[in-house]
């Protein structure tokens, strides 16, 4: 059962979380799915993507639940398929949704807040596992940014680009200067402002990065 567009009228009530808590409590099972439109949290995110936000689940719906998993179909293009293919909506209220909610667009916005959204339980995860085992080292399936520098004044665009990148990833990362024979024939400015270059990386990545300077070989 989908929740909640699926929901039976009766049961598609805000008060449908207790009758969903009466059934676990009473030790029934129950299986259902959500889509990422239906998160109340991500409402105004949904609603910035599609011009609308959508039904909402009910407040103590998820927080009971036993395990959560995520399913996911290939492409749009699979589910617009489906949409005309008649296994989502009847044919009028398919061609409908393909124009308004449905999307293409919208379904690949939706799809990736959705592995988003996944990423990030799966990131809380692993922090609570290794806080519990007193593990101190990240595993090597981590994120690493490299970022690769010279004299140009854009290379400070580069830098402070890269550790937005590393703090939003919770990555490593390295910013790395190689010398070429070019190097040789700098003029003093630009020896300049790639030392100064090099000194920002340092003074914004003390803890979790490092600039290097790469000689020719």
């Amino acid at each position: 059962m989908n929740w909640p567009t699926r929901m039976p009228p009766a049961a598609a009530t805000p008060s449908a979380g207790r009758t969903w808590r009466s059934c676990w409590d009473a030790g029934i099972q129950v299986y259902t799915t959500l889509n990422v439109q239906h998160l109340e949290s991500l409402n105004d995110v949904v609603a910035q993507i599609t011009g609308r936000g959508g039904p909402r689940d009910p407040a103590g719906f998820r927080p009971g639940a036993g395990g959560r998993g995520r399913a996911d179909r290939p492409s749009p293009e699979d589910l617009l398929q489906r949409l005309k293919e008649g296994k989502v909506y009847v044919p009028d209220q398919a061609a409908e949704a393909a124009r308004s909610f449905f999307r293409k667009g919208n379904l690949i916005a939706l799809r990736e807040l959705a592995l988003r959204r996944t990423a990030d339980r799966v990131d809380v995860q692993m922090r609570t596992y290794m806080r519990d085992h007193a593990i101190r080292a990240t595993w090597p399936v981590t994120e690493r940014i490299s970022a690769c520098v010279g004299p140009s004044p854009h290379s400070v665009r580069v830098v402070r680009a890269a550790k937005r990148f590393a703090d939003a990833l919770r990555a490593e990362w390295i910013v790395a200067c190689v010398e070429t024979p070019a190097h040789a024939h700098l003029s003093e400015a630009e020896r300049a402002r790639l030392a100064e270059t090099l000194r920002l990386a340092e003074q914004l990545g003390r803890r979790d990065g490092h600039a290097q300077r790469l000689p020719r070989k």
